[in-house]
């Protein structure tokens, strides 16, 4: 029997703000040689949502090395969909936010600042 492709389903996913939060900004991303700053803006830290400024290296331009970006919540939560609809696995499993590391937080960021995974 041909295996037959049904097509996909959207399945939405609840996680708690400050889960998804904490575990991204305390993941340990800024260990990675693209991300050369962050400011976290308001009240917010790595544990307490708010807004942050984030900047990496500029993988499109030579003229402009670096560019910032302003995030909230709502974009972490983007970039974490992202991720996880088109399979971004880390060490060989599923991206979990019970198991974020420096590589899977990172993954996170990158998916939230350039909608795809831009560098390894």
């Amino acid at each position: 029997m041909a295996d037959k492709n049904y097509g996909d389903v959207i399945v939405p996913l609840t996680v708690s703000v400050e889960k998804l939060w904490s575990e991204v900004m305390g993941g340990g991303w800024e260990y990675m040689p693209w991300w050369s700053g962050v400011k976290y803006l308001g009240d917010a830290d790595w544990q307490t949502p708010g807004s942050f400024e984030i900047t990496t290296n500029n993988p499109d331009d030579d003229d402009e090395p670096e560019v910032t970006k302003t995030f909230n919540i709502d974009d972490l939560a983007r970039g974490y969909a992202l991720a996880v609809s088109t399979g971004f696995y880390h060490c060989g499993a599923p991206l979990s936010l019970d198991d974020m590391d420096s590589c899977s937080s990172d993954g996170v960021l990158q998916f939230a600042f350039f909608g795809e995974l831009v560098y390894g």
